[in-house]
């Protein structure tokens, strides 16, 4: 496991924060669905995300949720931190949107390297930054811009994650995501199919590839 922590992390750490964290940290793998967080909760541990990707979301008391942000191959869980170290319940649920490998801090230490390790307070106040930055992009795209722009910006995303122009993808799962109905992503989504920006098959979306650079 070292060396997939010193390929994942090691031009961010220097040796011996690599072996700090091999030596506390504990292995977790996520199939595809699978809860990493509960909104409710306490956050005992923060998650460095070694395989896969995660994907953050804000429930409501209406059954819906909102999409915040993803958290990708080579990041942390750094918006979970203040409810972790405060004792706080976590506002949000994260789910694996891939199968994933992570390595869980105890809250103790990753406390403790933010004055320990200056790499370490680096990486976790970048990419808290990160995070913060697409959580207001998200805010804002629902906010002001249409629904085919924020569809089309989530494909892109869903692109990027997982590395395919091929998604396994259900409407009813987009339109909770983007807190619509499922018949009006329907309509939108044959629309762009009729516009050559995708293709619609059973349970599987297919991007047309000039359209999703």
């Amino acid at each position: 496991m070292l060396q997939t922590l010193e390929n994942t992390y090691g031009h961010l750490f220097d040796s011996h924060l690599l072996l700090q964290l091999l030596q506390v940290g504990s292995y977790r793998d996520l199939k595809a669905g699978a809860v990493l967080f509960e909104s409710g909760k306490l956050v005992k541990q923060i998650p460095l995300l070694l395989d896969g990707s995660i994907k953050v979301m804000r429930e409501y008391e209406d059954g819906r949720s909102l999409l915040l942000h993803y958290i990708g191959k080579g990041d942390a869980g750094t918006m979970l931190m203040t409810q972790c170290w405060d004792d706080q319940p976590s506002e949000v649920r994260a789910v694996a949107e891939l199968d994933c490998t992570l390595l869980m801090i105890p809250k103790r230490n990753a406390q403790q390297w933010m004055s320990q390790y200056p790499d370490w307070q680096r990486f976790i106040l970048a990419n808290h930054g990160q995070r913060m930055k697409q959580v207001v992009d998200r805010l804002e795209a629902v906010a002001f811009d249409s629904l085919e722009n924020n569809l089309e910006f989530y494909l892109a995303e869903k692109k990027r994650i997982h590395q395919s122009s091929s998604l396994q993808l259900t409407h009813e799962e987009i339109a909770q995501d983007l807190r619509t109905s499922r018949v009006v992503i329907s309509r939108m989504l044959k629309q762009m199919e009729r516009n050559q920006k995708l293709a619609l098959h059973r349970s599987r979306i297919e991007l047309n590839a000039p359209t999703y650079v």
